[in-house]
């Protein structure tokens, strides 16, 4: 006995219209707000307002021990030579005794990731000019 042909299907609905964006795709972000001015003291006087540096730069900068030398906690060097001829970080408060020993703990230490970003969050970090 012969098949019978199916019956018709009704056409399938069209998709749903979007409306093409404005703009750029912002995937429902806001934009961002410009970063307010940090207080910094500075050595010796009241505090004054430098301009805000973003802080995901200070964390880069600050954990790249080849850029050590431009970062500043509380207006001081974050690294610098004791007396005793040691390399002391200010950030951890440890002592080392030679660069390579200072580069591996800047790189790997927690404990010095955690003290850099939190000084950090607290505004107590800069960049020297």
């Amino acid at each position: 006995m012969p098949r019978a042909a199916p019956p018709p299907r009704a056409p399938a609905p069209p998709p749903p219209s979007r409306a093409a964006p404005a703009g750029p795709i912002a995937f429902g972000l806001k934009p961002a707000a410009a970063p307010a001015p940090r207080a910094v003291p500075p050595a010796d006087g009241p505090a004054r307002t430098a301009p805000a540096t973003a802080l995901s730069h200070l964390l880069a900068v600050g954990l790249d021990y080849d850029q050590l030398a431009r970062v500043r906690l509380d207006g001081k060097p974050v690294v610098y030579h004791t007396d005793s001829g040691k390399i002391a970080c200010l950030v951890s408060k440890r002592q080392f005794a030679d660069e390579g020993q200072l580069r591996k703990h800047v790189a790997k230490s927690k404990l010095y990731r955690e003290a850099f970003e939190r000084a950090a969050n607290e505004g107590r970090v800069s960049l020297a000019t």
